[in-house]
């Protein structure tokens, strides 16, 4: 059987395929379509839009997430790795014992090595963990 493919550049190419190949192709190209005309008519943005073409081009939401993760991350830059992952997986819901389980630590030093995180992110960045209002009222 031969079929009609489309190259990138436009040209248009002749091949000899087996019938499973080309119903392959068939259902394949039926996808794509589906899936552009689906994008073109409901999507208000690009999917793909924040990663090709740049923040700007993202839905707001994107851009607000994308920036609590920047801070995020240079909050937890002042930890060792250990304790960056450990956190993560604290602020994952595991339990500690459950992080000790799967990295093989002892249950006290998972325990102490949040707390000291939790210490080193008490002095990186008080206002979040200070129980009492600032003296301004904020």
């Amino acid at each position: 059987m031969f079929k009609e493919y489309r190259l990138a550049d436009g040209s248009v190419v002749i091949v000899e395929v087996t019938e499973e190949v080309a119903a392959f192709l068939d259902e394949d190209d039926r996808r794509r379509r589906n899936a552009d005309r689906k994008e073109r008519d409901h999507a208000p943005y690009s999917i793909d839009a924040r990663e090709y073409e740049g923040l700007c081009y993202a839905a707001p939401e994107e851009k607000d997430e994308d920036e609590e993760t920047r801070r995020m991350e240079e909050y937890l830059s002042v930890l060792t790795e250990t304790q960056r992952r450990r956190c993560r997986m604290r602020l994952d819901g595991m339990t500690f014992q459950e992080i000790a389980d799967t990295e093989g630590a002892d249950y006290s030093s998972v325990v102490e090595s949040v707390y000291a995180a939790k210490k080193k992110l008490r002095k990186k960045i008080p206002k979040i963990f200070s129980k009492t209002p600032h003296k301004n009222g904020t």
